[in-house]
């Protein structure tokens, strides 16, 4: 299966990456500076582009059967999640392309509430680090949301927990926003979940929260 990659040095998009190759798809991707891949393969083809305006992002989607979007916006540089969706979605609206998912977070939208059961960590992170520090990144994510619930096609918005570097456990629990999620995932469980959305249709259109036993 031929898939795109939007943000594929990052840390969500690197694994989903390797584990596409790994299970003998072929990969797209477009990345600002392709010298940051992390890898080089036969069936991964790198494109530079901007995700922000949509260059390179028509050459990068085009004959693909679903774009993964691992767009995220780091602390200090402009949103890019939001315009980012915006450009994708285009691109896949004159290429044919009829799937996507992309990655959002708990907390964003109607998860809220779920996100402040996750524990104390949760009610922390809803009521003061999102306020005082996140304000702006939300806001990129609740533009980026919308843009993809009003899409001409599916999109899976995924709403991961709070994101752990740590080897992944394989045991993930996906669940609608009125549903308790336990608060933690690893960022290669959240990317093994994005490949599983290949072939798993359940999705398609709708807000889906992740966390890892």
């Amino acid at each position: 299966m031929r898939i795109a990659v939007v943000g594929g040095t990052g840390g969500i998009g690197r694994h989903v990456v390797d584990l596409a190759l790994a299970a003998g798809h072929e990969v797209r991707t477009l990345v600002r500076d392709p010298r940051k891949l992390h890898r080089v393969h036969e069936r991964l083809a790198p494109f530079a582009g901007d995700a922000r305006t949509g260059a390179g992002l028509l050459e990068v989607v085009d004959r693909s059967e679903m774009v993964l979007s691992c767009l995220g916006t780091r602390r200090g540089e402009q949103p890019v999640v939001a315009p980012g969706t915006r450009s994708i979605i285009e691109a896949c609206s004159a290429a044919g392309v009829g799937r996507m998912a992309m990655i959002s977070s708990i907390g964003v939208g109607d998860s809220r509430a779920q996100a402040a059961r996750t524990g104390l960590g949760g009610k922390l992170f809803v009521h003061v680090v999102v306020p005082l520090l996140l304000r702006r990144s939300f806001r990129d994510l609740e533009e980026a949301e919308r843009l993809a619930a009003d899409a001409p096609f599916p999109v899976v918005r995924v709403r991961p927990g709070q994101l752990l570097d740590r080897p992944p456990v394989g045991s993930v629990v996906a669940v609608g926003p009125n549903l308790d999620l336990p608060g933690r995932i690893a960022r290669a469980d959240v990317a093994a979940f994005l490949l599983s959305l290949l072939s798993e249709t359940r999705w398609d259109g709708k807000a889906v929260s992740v966390g890892a036993l």
